[in-house]
């Protein structure tokens, strides 16, 4: 494997993140994601060992850990929202804000998405440096690290395309958005299970990479929709602007004419 395990894994999204890492707003938002992520599984591993009756029921224990990041993603956002508010450059005629939701939640999204594939995937993934690869009993088409690099990748994906869709529902108090990213981020979680089965990890890819799809289906349509906000954000700013440097140059040309 040597670090062909790694490159699919985690070059795409470093990639990505670093085409986006050109302001330090940006970087700010991507670490304080990955540390929201950190925390949410914190928090959900101490639910998991207060309760013990989730130690043999694995699909309640993932039910849980969804529900704990995706409260965490709420959390998120509104301290994101707090300092939006508090770092706006307000005046009388325009206000602009350095960020936009589309970066923003993008950024976001690639970190929560590293930091996963990091906790759950990362320990044997390092191991694919080794010499010697590793198969599992119930999967012998794949060694297991081609199959985490995939799902580490998938997973990727799927939280830079839900944190977008969860800031646009939380904006817009939708809960068919919200809903939907709960219920894309929970398919995704269960459909894990699967690969315990034998022969499972030749579908589990291609389920996973559907959910993906679906919720990149799903982005795509927010992002063409005239009213979403970094859209609706800029058109005002734009025009703001506009009005503004009219209404000066109307000024500037009547204290000529006197």
């Amino acid at each position: 494997m040597e670090v062909a395990g790694l490159l699919v894994a985690f070059g795409p999204p470093g990639a990505c993140l670093l085409s986006l890492w050109n302001r330090p707003q940006l970087q700010i938002v991507a670490v304080s994601s990955a540390f929201v992520f950190i925390v949410a599984q914190l928090v959900a591993a101490i639910a998991w060992i207060a309760i013990p009756p989730l130690y043999d029921i694995k699909p309640f224990h993932l039910v849980v850990r969804v529900a704990v990041l995706e409260a965490f993603r709420y959390l998120f956002f509104k301290l994101y929202r707090r300092v939006e508010l508090e770092y706006s450059v307000r005046n009388t005629t325009v206000t602009i804000y350095p960020l936009q939701d589309i970066s923003s939640s993008l950024v976001a999204g690639l970190s929560f998405g590293i930091m996963h594939s990091v906790m759950f995937y990362g320990m044997t993934l390092q191991r694919s440096l080794d010499r010697a690869t590793l198969f599992s009993p119930s999967c012998p088409q794949m060694s297991v690290f081609t199959l985490f690099a995939w799902l580490a990748l998938l997973f990727e994906a799927l939280h830079a395309f839900l944190m977008p869709i969860a800031f646009d529902g939380y904006r817009r108090s939708s809960w068919i958005r919200v809903g939907m990213t709960v219920v894309f981020h929970l398919t995704a979680e269960l459909l894990t299970l699967v690969v315990v089965r034998r022969h499972g990890c030749v579908a589990l890819v291609p389920l996973e990479f559907g959910v993906v799809l679906a919720s990149g289906v799903w982005l795509a349509s927010i992002f063409k929709d005239k009213n979403y906000r970094s859209h609706q954000r800029g058109a005002d700013a734009v025009q703001r602007l506009l009005h503004r440097r009219r209404a000066s140059l109307v000024n500037v040309g009547s204290g000529s004419v006197r």
